[in-house]
């Protein structure tokens, strides 16, 4: 703060579309059912087209490099940033639905989803604690979230589930595989543009 300056993460595509649809979503149901509903479970659905940007990139070769591990694992638990106690998330699959979508959707994991999760549910905790007259923003203590990447089927989501939880695993588990992902990211990124992207969310 010497030079006045604030750095604001998750503030892109990546994270910003999952959080303000909930936030939104949320609203048109109490205005629509009450304010005294509680929300269940929000899922998002991801449409992307070509590659991730120099941003997203930079900020993965960072995380990947800098951060501990011990510091990484921890800030994979739920409600981790959330100033408030909630539901457990949803377990982790290899073929994801939206069956009541139109037309209906199937894909996989999304690599940004335990980031998007985390901001989200800060933002429900911090809503939670909010004052009595904020009371209709609240989402509910049975709030739960999870997103995933649209595919063209059941087979090539749980193929592509499998290869990053695969990636993940070997990267937080063996040592060699840690230096070298971050040089693949960076290769990629110099021979990648970044592509068009489009978001669904269904909030129920």
């Amino acid at each position: 703060m010497k030079n006045r300056t604030l750095i604001l993460p998750s503030c892109g595509y990546d994270s910003i579309p999952s959080d303000l649809s909930v936030y939104l979503s949320v609203r048109a149901l109490k205005a629509h059912l009450g304010p005294d509903i509680e929300i269940g479970e929000s899922v998002s659905a991801h449409k992307l087209k070509g590659g991730p940007s120099q941003g997203t990139l930079s900020t993965t070769y960072t995380s990947l490099a800098e951060i501990p591990r011990d510091k990484a694992r921890a800030s994979m638990q739920d409600h981790y940033l959330s100033p408030a106690p909630g539901a457990p998330s949803p377990p982790l699959k290899l073929v994801y639905s939206l069956p009541h979508a139109s037309p209906p959707l199937t894909g996989a994991y999304f690599v940004m989803a335990q980031v998007n999760r985390s901001t989200i549910q800060r933002t429900r905790g911090l809503l939670e604690i909010s004052p009595p007259s904020m009371k209709s923003l609240r989402y509910g203590p049975k709030f739960t979230y999870d997103e995933f990447l649209v595919t063209k089927g059941s087979f090539a989501s749980a193929l592509m589930s499998f290869i990053i939880f695969s990636v993940g695993y070997c990267v937080t588990n063996f040592r060699l595989v840690s230096p070298l992902l971050p040089f693949l990211l960076l290769l990629y990124s110099n021979n990648k543009i970044a592509g068009s992207m489009g978001f669904q969310a269904i909030c129920r």
